[in-house]
């Protein structure tokens, strides 16, 4: 938690991990987004900078080799996270792109099939004419069973919605 004097004005969820042998702060592992989370008014450079420079002195003092953040994605932000990640790039972090899906419904029509391009629409249509079916699953047996799809097509595989900058 990062204090100006008795205010709280961020926070960055975070573990300890040992990773490739070095000791690691990783914000968070096990979960698909962290990163540190700002008030609005902190979100000015002047402002992020002590914050940084805070956070860079503790990572310091509590000897870490390395620090990974997941930075938490637009979508769940209520302000851009665009000057975080440009203090983050030009303070020496690299970038590591993952997984970052998502679709905004509120941008979307009620006819959802006329938000596909005419090729996705052909598809659409092939299946439907092969008896699929495009719907809201309905019951937590239909949920499970979607569940053991998923686990059975992707395995072990971890899938995160964010992008992670590495130091």
């Amino acid at each position: 938690m990062f204090f100006d004097k008795t205010n709280l004005i961020a926070v960055c969820p975070a573990c300890e991990v040992l990773q490739d042998g070095k000791k690691t702060f990783y914000s968070h592992k096990g979960s698909t987004y962290g990163g540190i989370v700002l008030e609005k008014e902190m979100l000015r450079v002047d402002k992020f900078r002590c914050i940084y420079d805070a956070f860079e002195t503790y990572l310091k003092q509590q000897g870490f080799q390395e620090c990974i953040l997941k930075l938490t994605m637009e979508l769940l932000c209520q302000y851009p996270q665009e000057l975080i990640k440009f203090y983050l790039l030009y303070a020496g972090y690299k970038e590591i792109k993952e997984l970052n899906i998502y679709i905004d419904y509120r941008k979307y029509n009620n006819d959802v099939l006329s938000n596909f391009s005419k090729m996705k629409k052909r598809n659409v249509r092939k299946c439907i004419e092969a008896g699929m079916q495009l719907r809201e699953l309905q019951s937590e047996k239909e949920i499970e069973r979607f569940h053991q799809v998923l686990s059975k097509t992707f395995g072990n595989m971890i899938l995160y919605p964010c992008i992670l900058f590495q130091k």
